[in-house]
């Protein structure tokens, strides 16, 4: 606390470092009498009046604690006792659970990519029931009542027909039709199991870049996507369930409301380019995204660059790019040298605060990621 050297009172706090050396009132009120005070007392030979004492350390102690002594106690059932659930102001929240790049029946090889990383159709199967398990155990973390899940499906469940990329056909253990078929008998054990554990089960699932029919993006029309015939054909399957529903947008991307909160779903493949630079692209394309749909955009929610990233580039509009299930392979080693471990987001909505608890879901550890050899040490 800083004190005029004129009249005595506080000075305010200041907000720049010019500020910082003020002595006299903010004006020159206080400073102009000060220096006629000071020219007086030199033309009259006597000594200008004392400036006032400043205060002690006691004195500033003494006088914060009467300040604090001033605040309004707090409410002892938060300090003072565990208080009921009801009074915590708990309410019931969505959870949902993003769902990308299963590309099943992918095969990596860590003889080519240098023991970085491992990937087929047992290791998927394997991952998809950690990702299962994962889902429900994130659930019986919450204190709150969670009643709905909401699984965001973004695409590329299958490797694809062979002719994606160059090469592709031989990163693959199974023809477009076993695929099909195998995704859909495990994907529907994984969903009946959910329709046990929640009220209410709520799949929304946009096609991926990898299961169009032609070679090249744009060979055939969009809606040419054996995906979206994989996932009507699980829908059917499923209409016998009754707290479980599937909606097949065959659109690029497609908008839900959840309590209240407007969620983007889509693949991403036509975010570009691709990671690590997907915020640099992800930012120009959700801000375009609101004013094409007319819709302020809270969540946008994309995959396909297998690497998960989060920001914010608006109030109340974040980004959300969900990992994948492969892990490294050789695009991501050797083509653009980096490596993560296979990861899916889940996360709880809040009808006021929007996501709340959140979590990037680990479906590896990075010993069964990463076993590389240094010939020479420990022979």
């Amino acid at each position: 606390m800083k004190l005029c050297k004129f009249c005595g009172k506080e000075l305010p706090l200041p907000a720049t470092w010019r500020e910082r050396k003020r002595d006299y009132c903010p004006g020159e009120k206080c400073k102009t009498a000060a220096s006629k005070v000071r020219f007086a007392a030199r033309v009259q030979g006597t000594a200008p009046p004392s400036e006032p004492p400043k205060p002690t350390l006691d004195d500033m102690i003494r006088e914060s604690w009467t300040t604090l002594e001033a605040l309004p106690a707090p409410a002892s059932k938060v300090f003072l006792q565990i208080a009921d659930e009801s009074d915590l102001g708990f309410k019931p929240q969505v959870q949902v659970a993003l769902f990308s790049d299963l590309h099943r029946n992918e095969v990596v090889d860590p003889r080519e990519t240098g023991g970085i990383g491992l990937y087929n159709n047992e290791v998927m199967r394997l991952r998809l029931a950690r990702w299962r398990d994962g889902v429900a155990r994130f659930k019986q973390t919450y204190r709150f009542p969670v009643p709905t899940l909401h699984i965001g499906a973004l695409g590329d469940d299958l490797e694809g027909h062979g002719q994606i990329y160059p090469a592709q056909a031989y990163f693959m253990d199974r023809n477009l039709l076993d695929q099909v078929m195998g995704f859909v008998k495990d994907m529907e054990d994984v969903l009946r199991f959910f329709a046990t554990i929640y009220e209410t089960v709520e799949v929304d699932h946009v096609p991926g870049n990898h299961g169009r029919t032609g070679a090249k993006r744009g060979d055939r029309p969009f809606l040419d996507n054996i995906e979206n015939i994989a996932w009507m054909w699980l829908r059917d399957r499923v209409k016998d369930v009754s707290n479980l529903t599937v909606r097949v947008h065959p659109a690029f991307f497609t908008l839900v409301d959840i309590l209240g909160w407007t969620f983007y779903f889509a693949h991403g493949d036509d975010v570009l380019p691709m990671s690590p630079y997907a915020k640099r692209g992800g930012q120009n394309t959700k801000l375009r995204m609101n004013a094409v749909t007319g819709e302020h955009i809270n969540y946008m929610c994309i995959g396909h660059s297998h690497t998960n990233i989060e920001f914010e580039p608006e109030i109340n509009g974040r980004l959300m790019v969900n990992g994948n299930f492969v892990g490294p392979c050789m695009l991501s080693v050797q083509g653009m040298h980096e490596a993560n471990l296979p990861s899916q987001l889940v996360f709880a909505v809040h009808p006021t605060y929007g996501i709340t608890h959140r979590s990037n879901l680990t479906l590896a550890t990075a010993d069964e990621i990463r076993n590389v050899e240094v010939f020479g040490r420990n022979d």
